[in-house]
């Protein structure tokens, strides 16, 4: 360590525009010039280029950057990432978060997930973005209160990112508590158990994501993950669209009129995305109704049409890009298909052989007993409900002998 002599420290220079200002401290035009474009140059990095994609341990695939491209370039930064199953939401969300907190834009982040995919959330987070979060549940409150710390658990300094169950967090306990707290970036894994249902009966998950998305923070930052968005039913749907942008369909009937009017046009884009036209399999009575589609959609001339897919890829990308502003939903809603990514690697699934004690088997023993007893009797008396009870006890088993035990 080098002694550096106190006559010899140099003040340190006022940076701040006003201070200058008073301060007499006015800069050449040359200066100026060069400080404009050296914050161009700044703001350009920070928003061209995706610094997740070389600091992530993870074999990142083309369509997870184009939608982490499309999360981070449009404000206020709510989708539903509605990926295919295996095709990386995970992923995506842990990249969203990496550039969001690079660009300023995230320090306080919430995940919730089902209660069986914290762990797993937990693990990649680290291991695969070097994102630690804190599992926020009943046993880590009691120690923050043991510890002498009585706030909102939700809001303490040192964790700013909380990762927690679906379960326990929209219990009555604590859902106050965690919408009172500050959060700039939201994620919800499985998003389609967040319901509310034409009765007008909701869940309590749904209960959750109304009072983490009020009026007054229209610019917090919301990722709802799920993979079965066209299963849920139409009011479901446009509940969860509603959250992300309450402005983009002015009621129900709006959005579903919407959806009704535009059939085959997600298939039409899909097709076209493949940037090949005319589209592969397809003969000429079937490429000339692609034409015509794409005219009707547009309102153009089916020549012109034929003459601007067949200029090259720019014309073709930009003819997608405007039959996919006329459908409202893509601006919230991003979904890539297995069909369309291809060249994706299969889950497989492996089998662990586990010897089991005398104690164990015993226990696996009666709950067999006691299921197939209750599939039984289900059977005998026509009651359905008993037969799905008996699958969660199944669950359970599968799970753990702590489970099980409970």
């Amino acid at each position: 360590m080098a002694n550096i002599p106190e006559a010899d420290l140099r003040p340190m220079p006022v940076t701040d525009p006003l201070e200058r200002f008073r301060a007499g401290d006015v800069g050449l035009t040359k200066q100026y010039l060069l400080r404009q474009v050296a914050q161009q140059y700044r703001m350009q990095n920070l928003q061209d280029d995706l610094v997740s994609l070389g600091q992530s341990q993870v074999a990142i695939q083309p369509h997870q950057v184009s939608v982490v491209h499309r999360v981070i370039t449009n404000y206020p930064h709510r989708f539903l990432l509605c990926d295919e199953v295996g095709l990386g939401k995970t992923i995506e969300a842990g990249m969203a978060i990496k550039e969001l907190r690079a660009r300023g834009g995230a320090q306080r982040v919430l995940i919730i997930v089902p209660p069986n995919l914290v762990q797993q959330w937990h693990f990649e987070m680290k291991s695969k973005f070097n994102q630690p979060f804190s599992v926020l549940n009943t046993a880590t409150v009691n120690y923050l209160r043991a510890n002498g710390y009585h706030g909102n658990p939700f809001a303490h300094p040192d964790y700013p990112s909380i990762l927690c169950s679906s379960r326990w967090v929209s219990s009555l306990n604590w859902k106050n508590l965690c919408a009172e707290a500050y959060w700039d970036l939201i994620i919800l894994d499985e998003a389609h158990h967040a319901r509310s249902y034409p009765d007008g009966s909701t869940t309590a998950l749904y209960r959750l994501l109304r009072g983490l998305a009020p009026e007054e923070h229209p610019q917090r930052m919301m990722l709802f993950l799920t993979a079965t968005p066209m299963q849920l039913h139409t009011h479901e749907l446009y509940s969860l669209v509603e959250i992300l942008d309450p402005t983009l369909f002015p009621s129900e009937e709006d959005f579903e009129r919407h959806r009704k009017a535009t059939p085959g046009l997600s298939r039409l884009v899909e097709n076209l995305s493949r940037r090949v036209f005319p589209i592969p399999g397809q003969d000429e009575h079937q490429t000339a109704q692609t034409v015509q589609q794409i005219a009707e959609w547009l309102e153009m001339d089916a020549n012109e049409v034929r003459r601007l897919l067949s200029a090259g890829q720019e014309e073709l990308l930009g003819i997608v890009e405007r039959l996919t502003d006329k459908h409202r939903l893509s601006e919230v809603l991003i979904r890539n298909r297995k069909a369309l990514v291809g060249g994706f690697m299969p889950r497989n699934a492996v089998r662990w052989e586990v010897d089991l004690s005398s104690e164990e088997r015993k226990a696996l023993q009666a709950v067999e007993d006691y299921v197939r007893f209750g599939y039984q009797f289900a059977a005998d008396t026509n009651t359905n409900a008993i037969g799905f009870l008996m699958v969660i006890f199944q669950k359970l088993t599968a799970s753990s002998i702590a489970a099980i035990r409970e």
